[in-house]
């Protein structure tokens, strides 16, 4: 399974982790221009998946087969 957590504020607590959908043999994540992060996986399935956030710091989409 995949699972994400980050910090509330620079230098400070973390949140509760927080389940993405999903299943991964391997994984990337990188950041937008504008600070939202995208997830690329190679699924158990062999298959390329994608996950982004819908605003920086904010919530994730279904993830997107590819």
């Amino acid at each position: 399974r995949l699972y994400h957590n980050w910090q509330i504020e620079p230098n400070g607590s973390w949140t509760l982790e927080d389940q993405l959908p999903g299943k991964a043999k391997q994984i990337t994540v990188g950041a937008n221009a504008d600070g939202r992060l995208e997830l690329f996986y190679i699924g158990t399935d062999d298959r390329l998946y994608h996950n982004w956030q819908i605003e920086p710091n904010g919530s994730w989409t279904l993830e997107e087969c590819l």
